[in-house]
């Protein structure tokens, strides 16, 4: 029996493909629905309470709502779907006058009056408060603040100038670190509302002088910071010179002195960029004395560097507006204030380039307008006693007809054979209840139809098209209509006094567009043929509803939610086909068409029976068609099982299979896993399990992860060949306990210059801070008296007062006669410590965020330090210190996952840095190289570097100098 072939349409590229005309349907990740928009519904109002005052809210990711509560300068939180609300009482702050409320994952920020205040979610514990801006000078009022991307915006309104008050926006990462320096707004602003998109473009409404705009103060990318020097200079470069209007960067050197610094530089002038050390922002140098911030991100395992223009776009709105909001689209919404009693308020959508558009869902005033993840609106109406709720709802369209209906025609399908018979089509998508799919079909041998040449146009084909133009146009003008060539033979004018229509023809060549007076337009082919440009029509588009064969009409709904399989029902010959797909849902449901696929020739089981059940042409007919239909479900067993085998390729196996493929090798996954890895990983998983609980095999697991995940792109033979090189050190410490005490030092079985310090190496380690210098006396007065009791025995300690009269000491502990004081050293992070005894001691400190803390030294062996003192413990170092969190924590999954039970670990990334008594290994993480000279600006000699004459005779030049250069004998 021949063979089936067959031809599917399941991708979203195919479908883009295939389309020769498409109405009121869109082709949406692979699927073919009905066309659709977003809507916002009518109002529902959250909360109606006149006993609140609300003055700004946030809502987190569960559509729980937290609302500052003016009138009592207090937090409340009103759960998604529950009409109570309660009061957050336990904050372990004061709050004295708060403006804005912010939310992340684990975090609330709070903008309270001349500060920030970052709070756990969980326990509602301070995280950090900050006072402080980029200059080191007090915050003055803050506005408003959002949060979005790991990073807090606040509006600030600055100290009154002789000419106005600033405004300025400030930026400040998660940690409490202000990362820029702040943006400022002038004197000539109004600020009331901040935002930020999903890019990091940062908007504020400003009604200055009654008269509403929208800033918008774009992120712009600058470079990413493995690519310069490298692929990302000219980006670079370009963004010194237009930012900064530095010219001399165009013949400067660019070079990276370590992993964290970058210069660019000539023999007069220099620029240096320092990444800071968690990498959260860079800082830029100019030699003529000028520093600016940069923000720094980790996107794909990169670090890209942005920097926020200073200069804002400007949407004009046309009046005065009061709350501002920018959904995940980056739709701009803005609301009006109650400052016309006799004007009806509501929301309005704001653009560059259209006037703003009423959204008549919300009828009222506004204060603070809120969007979140799902695009839906809160909206806080003026008095602070209402909020309301919009929900961000998707619709399907209408099509001129008035009925939620659109249809696909298809380009043909070529069979390659002019007597080819069409078998069966199959339709796979979701079908839901109270939506129809329709399939029609049309054969033909023809291609195309021919219209008329291009170049006989004026002249011999002048009625081709004059009949056309009639024909499938209704033009009758036309027949009196002068027709002539333009444009240097480029178009074609048919025109009879005021009426007229053209036809142009493409840059390739390859398409004439037609387009009337009265607005049609159409698209014809081209073709060369014997020399001559011939113009041809998609005839399929001219079909009338009556020329197509319904080959499933939309009542088949019998057939399921999934699936509409059908043989074509009349037995035309032809070596092309065209089908037409119709979709009919409603408002909200719309059938979703994932795949199409049709089979061809037609062939069943019948050239199989005796001749005598082929003789009576209806029967022959009937039984034929019945026995295709076992046919063609035993030919789609045939098929699954012809093929099974590429179910169990790793290489092979569809997506969605990779992790039913995995389970069978019981190899758990990870969300962070690349698809590249799993598929190694199975690959591979015979010979990782023959090292499973090994130094050897969990360094080759961690290697594959991070090698995949830093190169997504690489073919799975670059990954085979190169993914090692990623491989982590692993230092086992049974090996090092085991070094004779005789050795300095010894090179760690088979890993390269990688050496142990020597056994008897000592250093200092920090012990846990004792107290904070800040908060004593205060919440660390009984960190204190606790050192005091057990470094100095003082047993009277527990009665003891504690007080300081200033923020900087010094501090008195005291009970009756005996006294202990304890003062900062001038000049450095120290305490010196006096008892009543007369005896002195000195602990050391260091400051943290501006707070002092004290701690104790003590001497410990150096390889306890760096690898702990556990026998069956190692150390996984990690070379690359640009991992982000969520690659570390999959990495001590597959270590987790992968060590021996009774085994415990330590993961430690290398910096790239020379530290004494700590991870520093040559050619690993440190490299020494030899003094080198440069004329120029940076010129360094070495310390073993000596300049002088090889002769030391007397010569007569312009630079001898006696007893210098000179000797006279």
């Amino acid at each position: 029996m021949e063979e089936f072939n067959f031809k599917c349409i399941n991708t979203q590229n195919l479908w883009h493909d295939f389309k020769a005309d498409i109405k009121n349907l869109s082709i949406e990740e692979g699927e073919l629905r009905l066309s659709s928009t977003h809507v916002y519904e009518s109002e529902k109002r959250v909360i109606d309470n006149t006993g609140l005052d609300m003055s700004d809210i946030a809502v987190d990711e569960c559509d729980t709502i937290y609302i500052i509560n003016k009138k009592t300068n207090a937090i409340f939180i009103s759960e998604a779907g529950s009409d109570t609300i309660k009061e957050l009482k336990i904050l372990p702050v004061a709050l004295e006058s708060p403006s804005g409320i912010g939310i992340d994952l684990d975090t609330i920020y709070i903008a309270d009056k001349h500060r920030l205040i970052a709070l756990a979610r969980s326990n509602l514990q301070i995280r950090w408060m900050l006072s402080e801006g980029y200059d080191g000078a007090p915050f003055n009022e803050l506005i408003d603040l959002t949060v979005a991307g790991g990073i807090i915006y606040a509006m600030e309104r600055c100290m009154e100038k002789e000419e106005g008050i600033e405004k300025r926006i400030l930026m400040v990462n998660r940690a409490g670190n202000v990362i820029s320096q702040p943006i400022s707004m002038g004197v000539q602003s109004e600020p009331t509302d901040i935002a930020v998109d999903k890019d990091g473009d940062i908007y504020v409404l400003d009604t200055f002088n009654g008269k509403g705009v929208v800033k918008i103060f774009r992120k712009r990318f600058l470079f990413s910071w493995g690519n310069v020097p490298g692929n990302d200079n000219d980006k670079f470069l370009g963004f010194l010179r237009d930012y900064f209007n530095i010219d001399w960067v165009n013949n400067a050197e660019i070079t990276k002195t370590d992993e964290k610094t970058l210069r660019i530089f000539t023999k007069e002038n220099f620029i240096e960029i320092l990444l800071e050390e968690y990498k959260k922002r860079a800082i830029l140098k100019i030699s003529d004395g000028r520093a600016y911030n940069l923000q720094v991100n980790e996107e794909n395992c990169k670090l890209n560097i942005y920097k926020t223009e200073t200069t804002p776009e400007t949407i004009h709105i046309g009046f005065s507006p009061k709350g501002l909001a920018v959904d995940v689209n980056k739709q701009i919404f803005v609301g009006e204030p109650a400052d016309n009693a006799a004007k009806e308020n509501t929301i309005y959508k704001v653009s560059r380039t259209d006037a703003p558009i009423p959204l008549w869902s919300y009828v009222g005033t506004t204060v603070r307008l809120i969007t979140d993840s799902k695009s839906n609106l809160f909206i806080l109406d003026d008095a602070g006693k209402i909020l309301t709720f919009l929900k961000y709802k998707k619709i399907n369209l209408l099509n001129p007809d008035g009925l939620y209906s659109g249809y696909y025609i298809s380009k043909p399908i070529n069979s390659g054979d002019t007597k080819t018979r069409w078998h069966r089509f199959l339709l796979e998508g979701k079908f839901e209840e109270g939506t129809q799919v329709e399939f029609s079909y049309y054969v033909s041998n023809n291609h195309d139809e021919y219209l008329f040449s291009w170049d006989d146009i004026p002249g011999n084909d002048n009625r081709k098209l004059i009949e056309i133009l009639i024909q499938k146009f209704g033009i009758d003008w036309v027949k009196t209509a002068k027709i002539e060539k333009i444009d240097d033979g480029r178009a074609v004018k048919v025109s009879a006094g005021n009426n007229y229509l053209s036809l142009k023809l493409g840059d390739g060549k390859t398409e004439v567009n037609l387009k009337t007076d009265d607005g049609r337009t159409d698209k014809f082919i081209v073709k060369m043929e014997n020399g001559k440009l011939s113009i041809y029509d998609e005839s399929i588009k001219r079909l009338q509803e009556n020329e197509w064969h319904k080959g499933l009409p939309g009542a088949s709904s019998i057939q399921g939610k999934e699936r509409r399989d059908a043989l074509f029902q009349e037995d035309i010959e032809g070596q092309y086909l065209w089908f037409k797909i119709t979709l009919t849902g409603s408002e909200a449901l719309s059938p979703a068409l994932k795949s199409l696929t049709v089979f061809f020739p037609r062939m069943s089981y019948l050239d199989y029976l005796p001749a005598v059940y082929q003789e009576d042409p209806v029967s022959k007919e009937f039984l034929e068609r019945f026995l295709s239909i076992f046919e063609s479900i035993f030919y789609e067993i045939d098929f699954k099982i012809e093929h099974l085998s590429r179910f169990f390729d790793a290489y092979g196996t569809p997506l969605e299979f990779i992790s039913w493929l995995g389970s069978w090798l019981s190899i758990s996954e990870d969300e962070n896993f690349p698809e590249e890895m799993k598929r190694l990983y199975i690959h591979s998983a015979i010979s990782l399990y023959k090292k499973r609980g090994t130094r050897e095999g969990l360094e080759e697991s961690i290697a594959l992860f991070l090698y995949t995940k830093k190169y997504p792109d690489k073919s799975f033979e670059d990954i085979a060949a190169h993914y090692k090189q990623e491989k982590p050190f692993i230092v086992e410490n049974f090996n090092i306990i085991r070094i004779p005490q005789d050795k300095n030092c010894e090179e760690y079985l088979e890993i390269k210059d990688l050496y142990f310090p020597p056994y008897d190496a000592k250093t200092t380690i920090k012990k846990p801070y004792t107290f904070n210098w800040n908060e004593t006396p205060g919440y660390d007065s009984d960190k204190l008296k606790q050192y005091l009791k057990n470094k100095f025995s003082v047993n009277w300690i527990d009665f003891a007062e504690i007080q300081k009269k200033d923020v900087n000491g010094p501090i008195e502990v005291s009970y009756k006669d005996k006294y202990i004081y304890l003062s900062i050293e001038p000049g450095k992070p120290e305490v010196r410590l006096i008892s009543d005894e007369g005896k002195t001691y000195r602990c050391a400190g260091e400051l943290e965020n501006g707070r002092l803390r004290i701690y104790e030294e003590e001497e410990a062996r150096l390889s306890d330090v760096l690898f702990g003192k556990e026998p069956f413990c190692f150390c996984v170092f990690l070379g690359d210190a640009n991992l982000s969190e969520d690659t570390l924590n999959t990495v001590k999954r597959i270590i987790d996952e992968q060590k021996p039970a009774h085994t415990c670990y330590g993961l430690k990334v290398l910096e790239p840095w020379f530290y004494l008594d700590m991870h520093t290994y040559l050619g690993i993480n440190t490299s020494l190289t030899y003094p080198a000279t440069t004329l120029g600006r940076i010129s360094v000699i070495g310390r073993d570097t000596v300049l002088y004459d090889t002769e030391h005779a007397g010569q007569v030049r312009v630079h001898s100098r006696v007893g210098v250069d000179t000797k006279l004998t």
